[in-house]
């Protein structure tokens, strides 16, 4: 179902955009390499999904043994190469067109704000040799790569903020795993099975936005429930396990009773947790 607020604020991509975009994902496939889009890739190529969305940036999970290998066809495609964090310039922008998001993050993830000024800050006096791979790992598991405003943010591994020090914490690698061998084909790309996304997005949303769920993961969530059945609730009970430990119950609770913004105010008082 498409809501239409959520449309008007999505952001449209031109044609060579959306060119740039299928060609990338074409070259993936034809090239063997295991991936999946994690989020806001319902209206791809055409548009991004979202709240007020300013930046054409997409997600994507790449498998380990794959990733230099996917990075190197990224340069084919004639991407203009930058590693993650983007340069200090791109922050700055960044923050500039997401003034709300980037104040609450630094509010929120001092250390983790510091970690990535100083991380640009030493990309931008030299030029490291190590592979696409280890930069990702050293800098919040991701690699970035732009052409002609379009973000592709490749990640090598599933992290997120740490709420006690700010610190990117990686995630348990089942769970990398079990999304991409439940990837489904969607176009020319891959998307996650329902409850891989539905587990992402709640983690997202609790951990690198305060807990907050805009209007457009709130309707996500909920479409993502309608499509689930009896085995694929069972499998979400098992991610959160994997992400929230002895308060995996409380997370699922909140997601059944599509109470989401509800969810890291009684992490915090969950006395296991």
């Amino acid at each position: 179902m498409k809501h239409y607020l959520i449309e008007k604020m999505s952001l449209q991509l031109t044609d060579n955009q959306a060119e740039i975009l299928s060609s990338t994902f074409e070259r993936f496939n034809d090239s063997g390499i295991e991936y999946v889009l994690l989020r806001r890739w319902e209206g791809l190529p055409e548009y991004i999904p979202g709240d007020d969305v300013k930046t054409l940036d997409v997600d994507i999970l790449v498998a380990e043994d794959d990733f230099n290998n996917a990075a190197e066809v990224v340069k084919n495609v004639q991407f203009d190469q930058s590693t993650s964090p983007p340069g200090i310039n791109a922050l700055i922008l960044h923050a500039a067109q997401n003034p709300k998001q980037a104040a609450s993050f630094i509010s929120n993830n001092t250390t983790e704000a510091l970690s990535r000024v100083v991380g640009v800050t030493k990309q931008s006096i030299s030029t490291p040799s190590e592979s696409p791979y280890d930069l990702a790992t050293q800098n919040s598991y991701a690699y970035q790569v732009n052409r002609n405003g379009v973000l592709l943010d490749m990640k090598n591994h599933l992290s997120h903020v740490s709420p006690w020090n700010g610190t990117r914490w990686r995630l348990d690698p089942t769970i990398e795993q079990q999304m991409l061998g439940r990837r489904e084909k969607h176009g020319h790309f891959y998307r996650p099975a329902a409850p891989d996304e539905l587990a992402h997005i709640a983690t997202h949303c609790v951990f690198e936005y305060d807990g907050e769920f805009t209007t457009y993961y709130e309707e996500r969530c909920q479409a993502l429930k309608e499509q689930m059945g009896d085995k694929e609730w069972e499998q979400l009970s098992e991610l959160l396990e994997l992400i929230y430990f002895d308060a995996s119950e409380v997370v699922l609770q909140n997601i059944r009773q599509g109470t989401y913004n509800s969810i890291r105010s009684e992490l915090r008082v969950y006395a296991d947790y």
